[in-house]
């Protein structure tokens, strides 16, 4: 589903797979780099010999994909920038997979909040209301609001989604050894996955990290490309944070 101009538009999955095939059937031979029936039958050959059944055209569709970028000329910053981003979705997906059926919450707020602020201990507290009302909370695994979040949780009921930055300090303390905490090098990959699993959303005060996860989140909503869920903008009694944004 997209929007465009206004207009929601739907789209079938399956249609929009057949379109790809039928215009990749009609290039010609030479655009490929080498021969695409032969390059079909070695993917397919490769996959039955991996013992793949399940979505077999998508796996033969990245398959495909990345072998076609040897024909690219694609940069070694290019190759490396899709390896990365793979083997970091891919190790998010694994993380939540035995937990789809689970209601889950992101929380996003300051990695600065000190644990003396009223905002951690509101944090804190709304993490554990979630927790103990059957929801699993997910944060980007920093100091800060997202050290609250995975306090109030539980590291048994939590998820921690990291950045790897050289000036910050790793996972706190309470996701740090989990399964249940992924490593990122790149932002983009990490808001997919902080957004992509959950439910619903809770964002307090922070920084430009905050404010940018909080914006592409909205702007996700406001265009069909997720699906409609609650957002809680979350400040501590007095507040004027989000006021600016009543405007």
């Amino acid at each position: 589903m997209e929007t465009e101009r206004g207009r929601v538009l739907r789209y079938c999955t399956e249609c929009l797979r057949e379109n790809i095939r039928n215009i990749e059937a009609k290039l010609p031979e030479e655009w490929w780099g080498l021969n695409k029936a032969e390059l079909d039958g070695r993917v397919s050959d490769l996959l039955d010999e991996m013992g793949t059944t399940a979505n077999r055209d998508v796996m033969a569709d990245i398959v495909n994909t990345a072998l076609r970028m040897a024909t690219d000329n694609a940069s070694r910053l290019d190759l490396k920038i899709t390896a990365t981003a793979l083997r970091e979705m891919r190790a998010a997906f694994r993380a939540f997979a035995p937990y789809r059926d689970r209601k889950k919450v992101t929380m996003f707020g300051s990695a600065r909040t000190r644990t003396d602020d009223p905002l951690y201990a509101q944090a804190r507290e709304m993490a554990r209301e979630l927790s103990d009302n059957g929801w699993m909370v997910v944060t980007g695994a920093g100091p800060g609001i997202m050290a609250a979040g995975l306090e109030g949780a539980g590291s048994h009921n939590a998820f921690g989604v990291n950045i790897r930055l050289p000036f910050e300090q790793g996972a706190n303390a309470f996701i740090a050894k989990d399964p249940k905490l992924v490593e990122m090098k790149y932002f983009f990959t990490r808001k997919l996955a902080l957004i992509k699993e959950s439910d619903g959303y809770v964002c307090l005060p922070g920084g430009f990290g905050t404010l940018d996860e909080t914006f592409e989140l909205f702007t996700l909503l406001q265009t069909g490309k997720a699906e409609p869920a609650p957002v809680v903008l979350l400040d501590s009694m007095g507040g004027t944070y989000w006021r600016g944004w009543e405007n």
